[in-house]
């Protein structure tokens, strides 16, 4: 798959919920912390980001999103992942569905596609263990406050190989978007995203 050259394209912004004092105890507001300062560290000090159109044949928008934020996110590493070599794995996951995949789904095909790869980085072959993060709305339980619900918010996806608080330096990391449909019970639609920057970016 090539990668779409995107022309004037729109600028998001991740939700920045402000350190609290009285919250770090909270499990989920702990693994918010180091969500957000791992994105906004990878993309924008300000947390800006650009969706990529991504599309959802056969319901493959999830796998389609992982390809193409690779693309941008980690351009000078190979190999890349493509549609066949994820939908290989999946199929090895023992998911009953193929397509319209959850967070967690995509989670362990990103990390299973990682452990059966050998990456180059211009430095020599070497293994990375496999994380991936989105941003989506989230109004679930843990956000006692209605001012800190809001659109875009970083989650890290845990696995068996990394931790969600894990600092160490073989992890590689990919962030997706989703509109809000899996938080909320559902599935949604996935997206690749960029970092600003990028030919044509209104910033």
């Amino acid at each position: 798959m090539a990668v779409a050259k995107p022309t004037n394209a729109r600028i998001s912004q991740a939700t920045d919920i402000l350190l609290s004092p009285t919250k770090p105890t909270l499990g989920r507001y702990r693994a918010y912390i180091h969500a957000r300062n791992r994105f906004f560290s990878a993309f924008h000090p300000k947390g800006r980001f650009v969706r990529i159109p991504t599309p959802s044949d056969n319901l493959l928008c999830g796998l389609y999103a992982i390809v193409i934020s690779f693309q941008h996110q980690h351009p000078g590493l190979t190999p890349a992942p493509t549609l066949e070599h994820l939908l290989s794995v999946c199929r090895g996951c023992g998911f009953d569905n193929e397509g319209n995949l959850s967070g967690d789904q995509l989670s362990l095909v990103f990390s299973a596609w990682g452990d059966k790869t050998v990456f180059d980085d211009g430095g020599g072959p070497n293994r990375r263990r496999c994380q991936l993060g989105y941003l989506s709305r989230y109004n679930g339980p843990g956000w006692e406050d209605e001012a800190e619900r809001g659109e875009d918010v970083p989650v890290m996806m845990g696995t068996r190989e990394v931790d969600t608080e894990e600092e160490k330096g073989d992890i590689l990391r990919l962030w997706v978007w989703n509109d809000g449909g899996w938080a909320g019970g559902g599935m949604g639609h996935w997206e690749g995203i960029r970092r600003v920057g990028e030919e044509g970016d209104d910033v």
